[in-house]
């Protein structure tokens, strides 16, 4: 009996790992195709990745509620994001892909929110994603992109200080992930330089200026 339960837990093992695999891949499919904004062949993949013997409860959650973003993206049916982050939000111990997806939903919440002149609305929904436990489990680039963008809602609404703070937490993980000299590094001090102006420290926006300017001279002026 041990030897046919050891196959069975191995065989179970097996299928679990290449459903895993098969997911991931997927995923990394999907997201290429967002990238160009083709939503509508992104549910195509889900669709069809669905049709299989998909036996984990938290992979076919995860296949709906992608579902449900991509359907509000191509619809903008509020209802779907709604119901796709009533689900992304009870998910326990969140794998990386998870946060991401859910990240992904509270953005483009945030994002429809401010297109629509509900900047408030906007704010408060970033700030909850951001305050997700797992936040800093998402890619580098996934919170440099939210924190900037939190830090661009603020300064539409004229809070140039919590848009520099955020701003900052940006820059910082920029630098982290790109190194000190580099272009999109450099951005990033030239905003702050702009954000510390409308926050009347016109010191620390010319000190950011010059590192701008540092950097750029660095990287073009000695190829």
């Amino acid at each position: 009996m041990k030897k046919i339960h050891l196959f069975f837990f191995f065989l179970i093992s097996t299928l679990s790992f290449s459903q895993s695999d098969a997911l991931k891949e997927n995923i990394k499919k999907a997201y290429l195709l967002e990238k160009n904004k083709n939503y509508t062949d992104a549910k195509k993949l889900f669709l069809a990745f669905e049709k299989q013997n998909i036996t984990h409860f938290s992979e076919k959650e995860f296949i709906t509620v992608y579902l449900l973003f991509c359907d509000f993206m191509i619809s903008e049916d509020l209802k779907k994001l709604d119901a796709a982050l009533k689900i992304s939000k009870k998910w326990d111990d969140r794998k990386p892909y998870q946060t991401e997806l859910l990240l992904k939903i509270y953005s483009a919440n945030y994002t429809f929110l401010n297109d629509k002149s509900e900047p408030k609305k906007a704010i408060t929904k970033a700030l909850e994603g951001y305050q997700i436990p797992d936040f800093n489990q998402a890619k580098i680039t996934t919170q440099i992109q939210y924190l900037s963008d939190i830090s661009a809602l603020y300064r539409e609404n004229k809070n140039p200080f919590e848009a520099v703070s955020f701003g900052e937490k940006a820059l910082r993980l920029s630098i982290k992930k790109n190194g000190e000299n580099n272009d999109v590094v450099a951005e990033y001090y030239n905003l702050l330089g702009d954000l510390y102006i409308e926050s009347y420290n016109p010191t620390k926006a010319n000190k950011y200026y010059q590192k701008a300017i540092a950097i750029w001279g660095k990287l073009y002026l000695n190829n």
